[in-house]
């Protein structure tokens, strides 16, 4: 019986939430990073707000080995 309220209470708490109005806007932009003779390409996507706003920087990084056994 815990669980099926539990359900039903994550249900309508997740439906009220969907119908929020105040909708965030995003802007994407083209990105480049150059690092020495190579070139990073990516989208830098930011809200469309005129306040401040957090932010977080994510950084894949791509581990190549060569023939010789090192790691560039």
């Amino acid at each position: 019986m815990n669980k099926i309220i539990l359900f039903l209470t994550v249900l309508f708490w997740s439906f009220i939430n969907a119908q929020d109005k105040k909708e965030t806007t995003f802007k994407e932009t083209p990105a480049i990073l150059k690092i020495n003779n190579d070139q990073i390409f990516g989208t830098l996507t930011t809200p469309d707000l005129t306040k401040k706003f957090p932010v977080a920087l994510i950084i894949a990084v791509l581990v190549q080995r060569i023939e010789t056994g090192t790691i560039r």
